[in-house]
């Protein structure tokens, strides 16, 4: 069958992936597929490879687009059309075969769901959150990360997001430069994305997946890279123990389980939410605690005193607008946990994170 020879124009309807509304539209076949309006106007070309094959209810066959918006359906119930896709489309099927040859392992992790539905019966759901997040596999918790960033951009107020990405080649060097020192020989589930964000609160936090946030306000109130790179280490801690995850459990409750058990925690419902869980809800006193552990291993690997990063704390907590998220709105500051920190520190440290060009550097990385 030859494309080029291929003019037949058929209907279907998008989904932008951004809200339940179906557009109509004119789909014709060629070297891509082109979707049109109803108008003629045409908002949309799909490369063949791109494409991948969804779960749909019988009837109808629904696709995704891997340069689209992740949540982004097209769908149809012509015949003929999905026959073309079918032959023009060579990656179509791989989504499908991913699916089967993962299916013990689905099973085992929908039984696995079954038991934490009872769990939640019988004990609630901050008692298993911490049970089920082993359970999600990497893949799904790096997927869930991507699907949150929206969100993030909506709650901050940053959209588009990568237009409050802060980028330079110096600034960058130190960030990577401090991401390295501090994560050192510790092993993480994921490679950690360090990201700065214009933006003037004080606070950082990590996504599913391994995604870091530092935001423009922390850098720029921290008297020295030592204090910020305690943070850093601080939410390497939560990528190390997948706290994100946890908490996205916790504040989702059946909804999350509910889709661990069909086999995706990307649903629309854990997605739409997990934003706000994920900057509204604060950590557990234990959750932090460990947290605040792997950060002083970090420093004390690298030979860097973690009295900045207490004395960082202190003085956000101390200066902190109680209208405005910052650091402690998630990541609640005690004065055991103070306490503890200070037991910990190693006054013999002094190495210093970055020089004073790099750490000049990375407090200018937002600057245009």
């Amino acid at each position: 069958m030859s494309l080029n020879k291929i003019e037949s124009a058929y209907q279907g309807l998008y989904f932008d992936g951004k809200s339940a509304k179906a557009t109509k539209v004119i789909i014709t076949c060629g070297m891509v597929l082109k979707m049109q309006s109803e108008d003629g106007r045409a908002f949309k070309k799909w490369q063949w490879n791109d494409l991948r094959e969804e779960d749909a209810p019988s009837g109808y066959f629904r696709i995704s687009n891997d340069s689209d918006n992740p949540l982004a359906r097209l769908e149809t119930t012509n015949r003929q059309l999905i026959d073309i896709i079918r032959h023009a489309a060579p990656a179509l099927e791989k989504k499908q075969q991913l699916k089967r040859s993962g299916r013990t392992k689905i099973i085992a992790l929908s039984a696995a769901a079954i038991v934490s539905l009872l769990a939640i019966i019988i004990y609630g759901i901050p008692a298993i959150a911490t049970r089920i997040a082993p359970l999600v596999p990497l893949s799904w918790e790096a997927r869930l990360g991507e699907l949150i960033e929206p969100q993030i951009a909506e709650v901050f107020k940053v959209k588009p997001l990568n237009a409050y990405i802060c980028r330079s080649p110096n600034g960058d060097a130190a960030v990577a430069k401090m991401a390295k020192m501090i994560r050192g020989s510790a092993e993480l589930p994921f490679e950690p994305r360090i990201k700065v964000i214009r933006h003037n609160m004080k606070n950082a936090f990590a996504l599913p997946g391994g995604t870091i946030y530092l935001m423009q306000g922390l850098i720029t109130a921290a008297k020295s890279s030592e204090g910020v790179a305690g943070v850093l280490a601080h939410e390497m801690g939560h990528v190390k123990s997948r706290d994100s995850i946890r908490k996205i459990a916790e504040s989702s409750g059946r909804s999350f389980i509910l889709s661990l058990l069909l086999g995706d925690v990307t649903g629309s419902t854990v997605v739409i939410f997990a934003g706000e869980a994920l900057l509204g809800a604060a950590y557990s006193r234990d959750i932090e605690k460990s947290a605040d552990n792997f950060a002083i291993a970090r420093l004390n690997e690298a030979k860097v005193s973690a009295e900045s990063m207490i004395e960082l704390f202190k003085t956000f907590d101390k200066n902190s607008d109680k209208k405005e998220r910052n650091l402690f709105s998630s990541h609640p500051l005690t004065r055991e946990r103070i306490e503890h920190l200070r037991d910990k520190v190693d006054h013999n440290q002094n190495q210093a994170v970055l020089t004073k060009q790099e750490w000049e550097a990375m407090r200018n990385i937002c600057k245009k």
